[in-house]
């Protein structure tokens, strides 16, 4: 592992050189409130899910009018729990606690001319 992410040994299917770039390059931060028609979601080491589909007690303040809207095709992350695995893609649409930062690509998938597809950034924001 420690082969691929220093980059002396790579995938199949990339060569060259590695580019470093910041995140800003690729995404956009969401910061969308007053969304409280939609569902409580909370995202954990098994991607984006309804906070009622959760074993953990629901902590979550009464008053969601700063909680953070989140869409399919977004990556939530809580930088102060990234360790825990506090990242995901979500595949859901709805609100998450204003403790997590809300991205959004600014490019479709796969697109030929993207030199960091979304996939490949997801897997290394979750791993980082």
């Amino acid at each position: 592992m420690q082969q691929l992410l220093t980059g002396k040994t790579r995938l199949k299917g990339f060569g060259g050189e590695w580019k470093e770039s910041k995140l800003e390059e690729y995404f956009t931060q969401r910061n969308e409130t007053n969304q409280k028609k939609l569902p409580l979601l909370s995202v954990g080491i098994n991607g984006v899910y309804p906070q009622d589909e959760s074993i953990k007690k629901d902590t979550s303040n009464t008053d969601k009018s700063k909680y953070k809207r989140i869409c399919v095709g977004d990556i939530g992350y809580n930088t102060m729990r990234m360790w825990q695995g506090r990242s995901a893609l979500s595949s859901l649409e709805g609100i998450v606690s204003p403790a997590y930062t809300i991205i959004t690509p600014k490019y479709p998938p796969h697109q030929p001319h993207v030199s960091c597809h979304s996939n490949d950034c997801y897997f290394c924001l979750k791993k980082s």
